[in-house]
């Protein structure tokens, strides 16, 4: 059985991370290093990674902005 070269990725955790892994890809797929079916299954799962990346970050600045929006109690004076 051939053993594959261990593949060095960095870290997937910002969106930025997720975009430079794309490029990376697609430019090993250019320079013909990477069959294209591979990069084109490799992309898709990136994509879904990237899209769950920005929708917890939309999640997260959604409920930052609903905190500062909630209406403060009034209190009665006396």
């Amino acid at each position: 059985m051939k053993e594959k070269a261990k593949i060095r990725i960095g870290p997937l955790v910002t969106s930025g991370d997720v975009k430079t892994e794309i490029a990376r890809v697609y430019r090993q797929a250019r320079r013909g290093q990477l069959d294209t079916s591979e990069g084109t299954k490799l992309v898709y799962m990136l994509r879904v990674l990237l899209t769950a990346i920005e929708t917890t970050d939309v999640e997260r600045r959604l409920d930052v902005l609903e905190g500062i929006n909630q209406p403060v109690p009034l209190r009665r004076i006396a």
